[in-house]
């Protein structure tokens, strides 16, 4: 009789402990896939933002990118012209003033007023005063032909400096044909100085086939107009 008591009491215990026990058991299981969820969830919407900051971030860098890629090509054309511009006027038929019309006086008189550098209307006005006019007209010509082949030089290499320090916004083609540029305006730049510093009277030979020169960098113009025409045009 005991026995039959004792097993009643244990089964009517256990039976609201195991109920209790499994109870506690399911709400911690599911707390815990709960928290995991929300963790999952939390971790998803970060790396939503992150992407979302991402991609608004390279599309501002386009922007960025495409806005300079534009203002590079057109100054690029601009720096080309006005180079090429400088660099024939150094050869071929050159206009200026008739200086031969004036006095030996007047020339003389006018010398401080000359765009030319100081070193030439000092050694003018102190070596060639007392030569002949024509001398006189001849120096006067190469010291401002000195001017021409300086600012050629400067705009040159102002040319040259802009498409090294924006090379990576051209596209490969235009880079190509920069270099070709870089090459034959350099051929026209030597020669200029090669005629400005020479002391000769004598027409002055140098060595390079400047009208070949010239025909080509015409030609080398048109290829890089139309690729500038069509990077400003065309969406990257």
């Amino acid at each position: 009789m005991d026995l039959i008591i004792s097993i009643i009491i244990n089964i009517t215990v256990s039976v609201p402990v195991s109920s209790l026990l499994l109870f506690y058991l399911k709400s911690w299981i599911g707390s815990g896939f709960s928290k995991k969820i929300e963790r999952f969830k939390n971790d998803l919407e970060n790396l939503r933002k992150q992407q979302e900051f991402e991609f608004k971030k390279s599309l501002d860098d386009y922007s960025l990118y495409s806005v300079k890629k534009h203002e590079v090509y057109r100054e690029l054309y601009v720096l080309f012209s006005e180079s090429m511009g400088l660099l024939f006027s150094l050869s071929g038929l050159m206009l200026g003033p008739d200086y031969n019309v004036l006095s030996k006086q007047d020339l003389l008189d006018l010398i401080s007023d000359l765009d030319i550098f100081d070193y030439d209307k000092k050694r003018i006005l102190n070596e060639v005063a007392n030569l002949e006019k024509e001398v006189i007209v001849r120096e006067i010509l190469k010291a401002e032909y000195k001017i021409s082949v300086d600012r050629a030089d400067k705009k040159f290499v102002q040319f040259k400096n802009y498409t090294i320090v924006n090379e990576i916004y051209c596209a490969e083609n235009l880079n190509l044909i920069i270099t070709e540029v870089i090459a034959e305006m350099a051929k026209l730049i030597t020669a200029g100085k090669i005629r400005a510093y020479n002391k000769s009277i004598n027409v002055i030979e140098t060595g390079i086939k400047e009208e070949e020169v010239k025909t080509r960098l015409l030609e080398l113009k048109n290829n890089f107009k139309t690729i500038v025409r069509e990077g400003l045009l065309t969406p990257d």
